[in-house]
């Protein structure tokens, strides 16, 4: 399928703006689990590595405080100095010491020393005793606390107790009065600090002393033989680190002036990983979905297009003149009111198309009756004599019978409109009534009157002429002296339009059927004129329309009818 050919089609469009718009759904969703991803690894790796530094870093700064505080007042009494020199004081100097040892938060194990490095009680094992004895660490300790009277001294991998007494840190004073009496150390316990300081949130946690010693790993692999940091197995770069081919998120923190450094590290492996994973997953189905919209794109389309496949077969029949077709479908609300409003559209073609036939018919009847009335020899003969007459005795009257007999059958001869101006007819009236005037002479008087304003209103063309003719017809033989009024005038909404003769009238039988037989559809050859009049009345204007005849016999005869006065109907 050629998706992205260049086509004006609607089809095209459409499966070209439903690949687009897929694509783009991909790429957000893409977008999305990128963002997601990001949002996770920022929370989950480097916020949580964060608080958990931060509160690592509050931990072991409270412990440091603690123990540096609470060792100055942990023998008010003196007891502790009094135990060197007088042994009885031993049992209240082991009870104060297990005491403020087990109340720290960091457990720890007490040694107390004399000035020479003997041990003068420990909670230490024998066998932890003999291998503090006989360090020569030892010596550096009391060195140190003789030159600084107080110390934060890391011991991984120096002293190796055993028996769970294992001691990554101590912190050592100097016990005097004038003199150094003694030395009291409390190793920290590495089960007590593991207690405190392991977190699984992140994977591995580093405490280091000043001298870049390592007090406490949960990971002995990055320690190296010096009880450093292996700085050959690291790779730095920026806030990450490659350790073991592994990448780390990195956070560092110092207390206590430099004395500690806390540092935390989380695997961001898995989150990479997962990331290849997920782009390569996304990747996958990208592709899925193209194949499949290419294979189900156009049959989905096409189903969708049948309506307006439809649609569009029935205006090219349409254009083709087959009116009959009609569009029968079962789909959506909106094309079934679309194919019922072509549908609807298609009867209104054929019902105007019929009715303007009609209309053509019934007009070319109502002209050639009214040609074959004018040229009937009688008439043609009579005006013919009126004229030859006027010649001799008043050329101006014959040239204006003869203008009027022009003017008659020029009009008569133009098909070109349905509807025309008032003035128009009424002009056309006049030159027949003028001749037929001359013809009958004081047998036969006019009189017409329309309202000025409504001159210019359009009525159907040859109207009035019928009904002219009918009152000439029917009233002339029986009447010495035939009046014919013909009034047009605005009422309301409608012009009304009336011809009214003071001839024979209509018997009331014959009225009857009269009136019954303008009401049918079927064309009558008696009073034919007046019956076209009625049918285009009604095929104009609606069935509300048409002629009403109000006669009594013996007093002539009103013919009323209205046609509506619409929009440019007063245009010329």
């Amino acid at each position: 399928m050629k998706l992205f050919k260049r086509s004006n089609k609607f089809k095209d469009y459409i499966s070209k703006m439903l690949f687009l718009y897929t694509i783009i759904i991909i790429a957000v969703i893409f977008l999305m689990f990128i963002a997601s991803l990001y949002f996770n690894f920022k929370e989950r790796i480097i916020k949580t590595n964060d608080i958990v530094n931060d509160n690592l870093s509050r931990i072991i700064e409270k412990e440091y405080d603690v123990y540096n505080n609470s060792m100055k007042n942990i023998d008010k009494d003196n007891y502790i100095l009094k135990s060197f020199n007088d042994k009885s004081y031993l049992k209240e100097t082991n009870r104060l010491l297990y005491k403020f040892s087990n109340e720290r938060n960091i457990k720890s194990n007490f040694v107390l020393l004399d000035y020479k490095g003997n041990i003068i009680t420990t909670s230490l094992y024998d066998e932890n005793r003999m291998l503090l004895t006989n360090d020569n660490m030892l010596e550096g300790i009391m060195l140190s606390l003789r030159n600084n009277k107080k110390i934060l001294y890391s011991n991984l991998n120096q002293i190796k107790f055993k028996h769970g007494q294992e001691s990554p840190l101590l912190f050592g004073q100097v016990i005097k009065n004038s003199n150094i009496e003694g030395y009291l150390l409390f190793f920290l316990k590495g089960d007590s600090l593991d207690k405190w300081i392991s977190n699984k949130n992140v994977d591995i946690t580093i405490i280091m002393d000043k001298f870049d010693y390592i007090v406490y790993t949960n990971n002995n692999s990055i320690v190296n033989t010096m009880g450093k940091l292996s700085i050959e197995n690291f790779k730095f770069k920026s806030d990450n680190i490659y350790f073991n081919e592994q990448l780390y998120y990195i956070n560092s923190n110092k207390i206590r002036d430099g004395d500690l450094q806390i540092i935390t590290m989380t695997s961001i492996d898995r989150y990479k990983d997962f990331l290849i994973i997920g782009i390569i997953f996304l990747l996958i189905i990208t592709i899925i979905i193209i194949i499949v919209i290419s294979l189900l794109l156009p049959k989905i389309i096409e189903k969708s297009l049948k309506p307006l496949n439809a649609l569009n077969y029935a205006v090219s029949e349409l254009k083709e003149g087959n009116l009959d077709y009609k569009i029968e479908s079962n789909t959506f609300d909106e094309f079934e009111i679309l194919f019922n409003e072509f549908n609807n559209m298609t009867k209104q073609i054929q019902f105007l198309i019929k009715n303007n036939n009609e209309i053509s018919e019934r007009k070319r009847i109502m002209e050639i009756k009214q040609l074959e009335s004018q040229f009937n020899p009688h008439f043609v003969y009579n005006i013919m004599e009126m004229i030859r007459y006027e010649i001799i005795f008043d050329s101006k009257l014959a040239s204006d019978l003869i203008v009027s007999f022009a003017n008659l059958m020029r009009y008569n001869s133009n098909y070109g409109h349905i509807e025309v101006p008032i003035n128009t007819d009424i002009e056309y009236i006049e030159s027949y009534l003028t001749l037929q005037k001359r013809r009958f002479n004081e047998r036969l008087e006019y009189n017409i009157e329309v309202d000025e304003d409504i001159v210019n209103y359009k009525l159907p063309k040859l109207i009035l002429q019928p009904l002219i003719e009918n009152s000439i017809k029917h009233g002339i033989e029986n009447t010495k002296n035939l009046k014919i009024n013909i009034i047009i005038k605005k009422v309301k909404d409608n012009i009304e339009v009336i011809v009214e003769d003071n001839g024979e009238g209509i018997k009331e039988d014959r009225l009857t059927y009269l009136k019954e037989t303008l009401n049918k559809n079927d064309e009558v050859l008696d009073h034919i004129g007046i019956y076209n009049v009625q049918r285009v009345l009604k095929i104009l204007y609606g069935d509300s329309y048409g002629i009403n005849i109000e006669s009594k016999y013996k007093q002539g005869t009103k013919i009323i009818f209205n046609i509506p006065i619409v929009g440019d109907d007063k245009n010329v």
